[in-house]
């Protein structure tokens, strides 16, 4: 089988870039033919399956240049004409069988997911952020820092308006007109290509797109893979571990109010705070100012870094204000043998048994207090206990591939049917 997948970024930025580097070793090291769709990646990064063909669009900049650059490039995330004719010629050079879409909004459009229909190649994308029903593509509104929803299941218009109104990217009026407009170009085009297949890595992401009127029979959950990992958790561990971007979506600042509450209870235990972000001044200050005891902050870590870290780790951290579609970030902590206390948001709890491999909290000061509290006080299970859910919960590398292929199959016989009315 050829296929060719299709990233706005074709360097290592997060979750979706790890996903899809596993997904192009994977279908080479099988014996399929793989190439890569998307920006150049910029100079210094580490680019995604190098030894594959690559079909690179140029590089976007909204804040450099000239004002009529910035212009221009604003313009063409709404509908990107160039490259859907590059996205045509890469279709033409290549000859894939299917198209597995990763992301294109903004910086590929979709324009690129046009150009690949009636032509009877498959077409799959994977829905790792909520694009499909919101233009900040997190169900999040910037100007408030908060969860916003009110485009699901909204009409075209209001759609559009919305984004505007809340000022929902980026807080800035221009921006989300921009993403207002295309959130109307994107919805028809997106809706319209009848025979792609919408994969889903989590249930919750599903039921969100069902409640936007996506049809059932259009969308598949099937769990991202669960990868092996050589570390392992010190049967003496006994720090805690949060990992992650130090965002406002991710409100690490309520898990260490939690952590002030908790006081004495929590033992000559340390908090280890991994990751840098727009918050980080703020959680430095708090921390400082309210004399926030054993809280140690140690920057981005390397992956290499991060198994090391695992090994002293009890339990990691998983706070989150917004609803967190599948993140690799909990799979990492349990493939590890650390259990993982999630927040009662999106679909991390679908990724831990509560009381087992795990706890869900409520994301609340009194919420999280409250389960590192049971955490600590031994509540959870032991170690085979641990293990045995473990491998009940997993899905391996191997299930998930001959599924993911089982859905390429379903979107060639699809495309081959619209293609012959």
């Amino acid at each position: 089988m050829r296929v060719l997948l299709a990233s706005k970024f074709l360097h290592r930025v997060g979750g979706v870039e790890t996903y899809l580097e596993w997904l192009a070793d994977e279908l080479t090291t099988r014996g399929h033919e793989v190439a890569l769709f998307g920006m150049e990646a910029p100079s210094g990064s580490s680019p995604i399956a190098p030894g594959s063909p690559r079909f690179e669009t140029p590089a976007r900049s909204y804040t450099s240049g000239s004002l009529r650059e910035r212009l221009d490039d604003a313009a063409s995330s709404v509908y990107s004409v160039a490259n859907g004719r590059r996205m045509a010629a890469a279709l033409e050079q290549f000859a894939p069988d299917v198209v597995h879409f990763h992301g294109t909004c903004y910086q590929l459009t979709s324009a690129v997911v046009r150009a690949a229909g009636g032509r009877g190649i498959g077409r799959v994308v994977t829905a790792h952020e909520y694009k499909l029903v919101c233009a900040n593509q997190r169900l999040w509104a910037d100007s408030t820092s908060d969860l916003c929803q009110v485009c699901v299941g909204a009409s075209p218009v209001r759609r559009a308006i919305n984004p505007v109104r809340r000022r929902c990217i980026k807080g800035s009026l221009g921006a989300s007109a921009v993403g207002g407009v295309e959130t109307i170009v994107s919805d028809r085009i997106m809706r319209g290509a009848g025979d792609m297949i919408v994969h889903c890595p989590s249930r919750f992401m599903e039921q969100t797109l069902h409640a936007d009127g996506w049809s059932p029979a259009r969308t598949e959950v099937l769990d991202l893979p669960w990868r092996e990992t050589p570390h392992r958790r010190d049967a003496e561990a006994t720090g805690l571990l949060y990992m992650g971007r130090l965002a406002p979506e991710k409100d690490v600042l309520t898990v260490l109010q939690a952590w002030k509450a908790l006081g004495t209870r929590t033992g000559d235990r340390i908090l280890t705070i991994a990751g840098t972000g727009a918050d980080e001044p703020q959680l430095h200050r708090y921390v400082a100012e309210h004399a926030v005891d054993r809280v140690c902050f140690v920057g981005h870590l390397t992956p290499d870094q991060i198994g090391a870290t695992l090994r002293t780790t009890a339990a990691t951290l998983h706070p989150a204000i917004w609803f967190e579609n599948s993140p690799f970030s909990v799979r990492e902590s349990l493939m590890a043998r650390v259990p993982a206390l999630v927040a009662d948001r999106g679909g991390m709890p679908e990724l831990v048994t509560d009381g087992m491999t795990g706890m869900v909290s409520e994301h609340s000061v009194a919420g999280w207090s409250g389960t590192i509290e049971r955490f600590l006080g031994g509540e959870i299970a032991s170690p085979q206990a641990f293990e045995e859910e473990l491998a009940d919960r997993v899905t391996s590398g191997d299930q998930h591939f001959r599924a993911l292929t089982g859905l390429y199959g379903r979107a060639q016989a699809a495309a081959a049917i619209r293609t012959s009315r």
